[in-house]
């Protein structure tokens, strides 16, 4: 199942990949940034159980939009970020995307 198939291609792969980004800083300070992204899966060759008794590869397609916000301090030595992937919550078994995912950190350096 993880080779290739007879197409040729390797499975849970994307023929094209495309990233169109965003970002913004704030300009005084530089304290404060937000970064925005859309990402565009296409022809994401993919098993789908759904097709068939058996299910069959297909190619899939799927676009996220993305954001994170970005806080620093003192020459950025002190960073913290909060971030939501696939903002719009968009879900597809085929492609394993399950919906939003939030992530924050921080970051201290000597």
């Amino acid at each position: 199942m993880f080779g290739k198939t007879a197409l040729g291609r390797l499975p849970y792969t994307a023929r094209n990949t495309y990233t169109a980004r965003l970002q913004w800083t704030e300009p005084e300070e530089q304290e404060w940034s937000v970064t925005m992204w859309n990402r565009w899966f296409s022809d994401y060759w993919t098993f789908d159980n759904s097709i068939g008794k058996r299910g069959a590869y297909t190619n899939k397609s799927i676009n996220t939009f993305n954001i994170v916000v970005n806080k620093s301090r003192e020459d950025n030595k002190y960073n913290a970020f909060l971030g939501v992937d696939n903002v719009f919550d968009k879900k597809s078994d085929p492609l394993r995307y399950s919906g939003i995912v939030w992530r924050c950190g921080a970051e201290v350096r000597f």
